[in-house]
């Protein structure tokens, strides 16, 4: 079985683009010519079910029994992330400390290796 294990930082991170429901069904029906209104409703599922996961803290994902939308989904919170370019301004608002965002650098070369070692092949943060 390939399994996903986020620890909760690593969440956050991956998290913050799932929330992003409206914006991820535009992605991938725009380029896997799906319904958006399956697509919508499935993220939004999927969404629920890992915050509801993360309460008890790490998340862990069995990759293996996931629906292609949802296997999609979890690539494009690396591919499409945001994450990093509003890191940049919470820095320089005074939000996060530097140090913090260069540790969340790190997690996400960690992130990154997490995914591909179960077959999420992805090509990266962006701005990381």
């Amino acid at each position: 079985m390939k399994r996903l294990e986020l620890t909760p930082v690593e969440f956050e991170i991956i998290h913050h683009r799932l929330t992003l429901w409206d914006a991820l069904a535009d992605c991938l029906a725009d380029t896997f010519e799906w319904d958006w209104q399956k697509v919508y409703d499935a993220v939004s599922d999927f969404e629920a079910m890992l915050r509801s996961a993360a309460k008890s803290g790490a998340v862990k994902i069995d990759v293996e029994s996931l629906s292609e939308i949802e296997r999609e989904a979890l690539r494009d919170c690396v591919d499409g992330s945001t994450w990093f370019a509003s890191a940049e301004d919470a820095v320089a608002s005074g939000e996060i400390s530097r140090g913090k965002l260069l540790a969340h650098q790190r997690l996400a070369i960690a992130i990154e290796k997490k995914f591909e070692a179960c077959g999420l092949n992805t090509t990266g943060f962006p701005q990381h």
